[in-house]
């Protein structure tokens, strides 16, 4: 009930005096009193990238995450969706499949290809599921922070404007506590967006 109260009112101050894990108000890594917020978004977007970070835990442990991010015209990164839950597998297929009809066929799609045989079979199956849409796999390299180099940069530097909508505290939290938070699903996915999306010269031709 506690955490319940606080985090309501102050994730800062959970995080600081019951978890034993105080991280500075605005954040470490990345400064999330920077972060812009859209009541509206700008027409004329180019397709975005939606990055997916997949756990196979059902209500509990980590979570299943997917990122929506695109870039307007005046060169802002725009956060549009975030879909996060701990789902069955049945479930995430289903979430996964349906997020994508959803987005429509010029949204990119990356998902992770974890190392080993398993992990190949995973992707293959995530390719295979969104058949008919852009997509790919990557094994992921380096540590966290350093993936998230380039997203923090933008985020310090005011580029990084969300869509507002109800899963947006949830997300200025996770980073504002990252690297030390206690997840940190939201940002591996939304940094692996980004790097797909910034890596691409011309958005409108993938």
């Amino acid at each position: 009930r506690i955490k319940k109260v606080l985090t309501r009112q102050d994730a800062y101050s959970w995080e600081g005096l019951y978890q034993q894990n105080p991280t500075p108000r605005e954040g470490s890594i990345f400064k999330v009193d920077r972060l812009g917020y859209l009541d509206s978004l700008p027409s004329n977007l180019p397709p975005g990238v939606r990055a997916w970070d997949i756990a196979s835990s059902e209500g509990r442990g980590d979570w299943t995450v997917g990122v929506l991010l695109t870039r307007d015209l005046e060169g802002r990164i725009l956060i549009l969706d975030i879909v996060r839950g701990q789902y069955a597998t049945d479930e995430r297929r289903r979430i996964i499949a349906e997020t994508a009809k959803k987005d429509g066929p010029l949204v990119r799609i990356v998902g992770p290809e974890d190392p080993g045989a398993a992990g190949k079979d995973a992707a293959l199956d995530f390719v295979r599921l969104l058949a008919g849409y852009p997509v790919k796999t990557k094994r992921q390299s380096g540590s966290k922070t350093l993936r998230a180099d380039g997203l923090s940069a933008q985020v310090n530097q005011s580029n990084i404007w969300l869509r507002r909508a109800d899963w947006n505290q949830e997300f200025a939290e996770e980073l504002r506590t990252f690297p030390m938070g206690k997840h940190d699903d939201q940002v591996d996915a939304c940094a692996e967006a980004f790097n797909e999306l910034v890596g691409v010269s011309d958005p409108w031709n993938w």
